[in-house]
């Protein structure tokens, strides 16, 4: 086994410690079928990207406040659609050996999505707007 000596850990969350791919691409789909525009496209224009980046990109001419408006849509949308989202094969056992202040959730999903995968309790969240949530 190969061993690691650091302070600390950052982890991404979706694709590293779960996936939500499923549940993901189901909202998106829901999302373009909204907006008349291919489901499968929008599906891969979102991936890997921030919700509002890619909305920017799929609505080039809407308003910024219509943006921002589907975004929290979408961030709505992902919250409530969990059903199959899953703790990747290691993730638990992973940080049940790390202690708690010794590593973070670093996504740039907000905080509401992040939380609702319970399967990452006692955790640390660190935003990509620089702000940061959790105990200690």
């Amino acid at each position: 086994m190969t061993q690691i000596i650091c302070k600390g850990v950052l982890f991404d969350m979706d694709g590293v410690l779960v996936d939500s791919t499923p549940a993901v691409a189901r909202v998106w789909a829901r999302w373009a079928l909204k907006h008349n525009i291919d489901p499968d496209h929008a599906v891969v224009a979102a991936h890997g990207r921030t919700s509002l980046t890619s909305i920017q990109e799929l609505l080039p001419n809407a308003d910024p406040a219509v943006h921002l408006a589907e975004n929290d849509w979408m961030e709505r949308a992902e919250i409530e659609d969990i059903e199959d989202v899953v703790a990747l094969p290691g993730a638990r056992e992973l940080l049940s050996v790390v202690p708690p202040s010794q590593f973070a959730v670093v996504t740039s999903e907000r905080l509401a999505s992040a939380i609702r995968l319970d399967q990452l309790r006692d955790h640390r969240l660190a935003l990509d707007r620089g702000e940061y949530f959790g105990p200690g």
